[in-house]
């Protein structure tokens, strides 16, 4: 359950930074006219996913071992 865990959370993260990078500062650029500031404009992703990131921290502050062993067993897992 961990690695397919890992795999999908990874998977997941290359997709996005892989798509929306390219595809915001082409956007952007084409929209201004310059790529310099397609490429600025990243920057303003940044607060964006720092605050999904935080989010997500905050969601696993009462994660407990027990928790993650029912959760675990519910899956099929072999404990």
């Amino acid at each position: 359950m961990r690695g397919t865990a890992a795999a999908a959370f990874s998977l997941v993260a290359i997709l996005v930074a892989s798509g929306i990078g390219p595809y915001w500062a082409g956007k952007i650029s084409t929209m201004t006219g310059s790529l310099t500031a397609g490429l600025y404009s990243l920057l303003a992703l940044t607060p964006i996913a720092l605050l999904l990131l935080l989010l997500a921290a905050s969601r696993l502050k009462g994660e407990t071992p027990e928790a993650r062993l029912a959760r675990a067993a519910a899956a099929g897992e072999v404990i």
